[in-house]
């Protein structure tokens, strides 16, 4: 399914901002150049919020159970274009349920797993969703939440819902059991059949990969539509502003069903070939118990939680800060002495993020601004230099970000489409009239993220990009 008309993707394709790679290619190149090295890893504390015992997979081992999934949604007749619902904590099996449908041109329409019958029956009567994956328990062994039977009780009050797929104990007579269904070893025969299922799905990166919802605090929650070009277009300003090396080992504290997950622990992770080390939230001494044990790369945390370590400096003990040098934070104003404080005592950088569903996205690093009193306000605004008054300029890269919106209502998403500007690529001249200027900053609010209506037209485009880089 594809939203975008035909005239913006050809121009934004023109012009370099989106490309043919699909979030599927690029998880095949990392299965075929190391297979054997560590992709996704369970938090050791999963029997607290799901069934069995934690799990690390391999690349290898992740495409193989990836393939045997896409064999049980072919059995079960969920093809192109049709919607699945995923209600599922984090763990490696969202990773299985993401790349299968990313290659057979499923979308992907994940939920919290907070959400209950009445938020899951608004999104099934707005996505007319074929089938439903989840755990038969999401939770505790004692008191988990029986999320399986919830969907088969969804079933009846929307008769578009056809399927419920499910791992987990005891799983339920009419739900399909996942590891049962999957335990058979693929045969030469399957193999064909899912290539061949691959081509003629034939997916592109233009087409829709996930829709996730919002939160939901001003009416019912508004499902967001991203194809792989627009995940992907994200990728860059998480893996710059962080710093983020290829093979890095991600920690990912942020339920995997939205902005602050998908565009921090999936994109990334199959653009640099890494490793994601999943944490279910919140739960602090098994979050310190991984920065310590799992030799992470980079991470991301509430503002608050940082707020509490660095009171705490106690439980900071032996986290290896020369290999952790980038911590993201975002969802609420930063503190300054917060910042400054990262920095100054274990040579820390705080990156300040805003990334909402409906696509504005914005990153502040130590380059962008140097200032931890201003990165913890602040983001900078495309083509625009910060210094700290130094009198020669600190290198930086000048961005732009953006707003996506559909170019078309889809007959199965609720709502008007509203098309966005074009993002601006600054010239030459308008590069260097900027750079004389007094530097350019979008103020994060005290109360609330700004919304994209806030922002110019050149930075709630309908793709992200980067504009003008340049290093001074």
């Amino acid at each position: 399914m594809i939203l975008v008309n035909q005239e913006k993707i050809d121009a934004y394709t023109a012009k370099g901002w989106w490309g043919s790679t699909t979030l599927w290619d690029l998880f095949a190149t990392h299965v075929r150049q190391r297979p054997e090295a560590e992709a996704v890893v369970d938090a050791p504390n999963r029997a607290e919020f799901a069934h069995g015992a934690p799990r690390r997979l391999s690349w290898a081992q992740l495409a193989d159970e990836v393939d045997r999934f896409c064999r049980l949604l072919l059995n079960g007749g969920i093809q192109r274009d049709d919607v699945l619902m995923m209600q599922m904590p984090n763990c490696v099996e969202q990773f299985v349920v993401y790349l299968a449908c990313a290659r057979l041109g499923i979308i992907v329409t994940p939920v919290p797993i907070q959400y209950r019958d009445h938020e899951l029956s608004h999104i099934l009567e707005v996505t007319k969703a074929v089938a439903a994956v989840t755990f038969s328990r999401i939770g505790k062994a004692e008191g988990g939440h029986p999320a399986a039977a919830m969907f088969i009780g969804l079933k009846a009050q929307h008769p578009s819902l056809k399927t419920v797929f499910a791992w987990g104990d005891a799983v339920n007579t009419e739900v399909i059991d996942i590891a049962a269904q999957t335990r058979l070893t693929l045969t030469p025969t399957d193999r064909e059949r899912l290539a061949q299922a691959e081509r003629e799905a034939a997916v592109s990166a233009n087409d829709v990969f996930t829709i996730c919802w919002t939160s939901g605090t001003e009416a019912q929650p508004k499902g967001v539509p991203r194809s792989h070009n627009e995940w992907l277009i994200i990728a860059p300003s998480i893996i710059e502003a962080g710093e983020i090396r290829p093979h890095a080992r991600l920690l990912n504290p942020f339920p995997l069903v939205n902005m602050a997950g998908v565009s921090t622990a999936f994109a990334p992770w199959l653009v640099l070939g890494g490793t994601v080390v999943q944490h279910q939230p919140f739960t602090l001494p098994v979050f310190l118990q991984q920065l310590r044990e799992e030799r992470i790369d980079y991470t991301v945390a509430p503002p608050a939680i940082l707020n509490m370590l660095l009171q705490n400096e106690a439980l900071l003990a032996g986290i290896d800060f020369k290999r952790l040098g980038r911590i993201g934070s975002g969802s609420a104003p930063l503190s300054d002495w917060m910042v400054r404080g990262f920095q100054e005592k274990y040579g820390v950088q705080i990156v300040n993020y805003f990334g909402s569903n409906e696509g504005a996205a914005l990153s502040g690093n130590h380059i962008d601004i140097p200032d931890p009193g201003l990165r913890a306000q602040f983001f900078p605004r495309g083509a625009s230099r910060v210094t700290t008054g130094a009198s020669r300029p600190r290198a930086r890269y000048a961005r732009a970000w953006s707003m996506w919106k559909p170019a078309r209502k889809s007959t199965r998403l609720a709502g008007p489409a509203k098309s966005a500007s074009p993002a601006r690529r600054f010239s030459a001249a308008t590069t260097a009239r900027l750079n004389s200027a007094p530097a350019l900053l979008i103020r994060k609010a005290s109360t609330r993220p700004a919304t994209c209506s806030r922002l110019p037209a050149s930075t709630c485009s309908t793709t992200a990009m980067w504009a003008a880089r340049k290093t001074w």
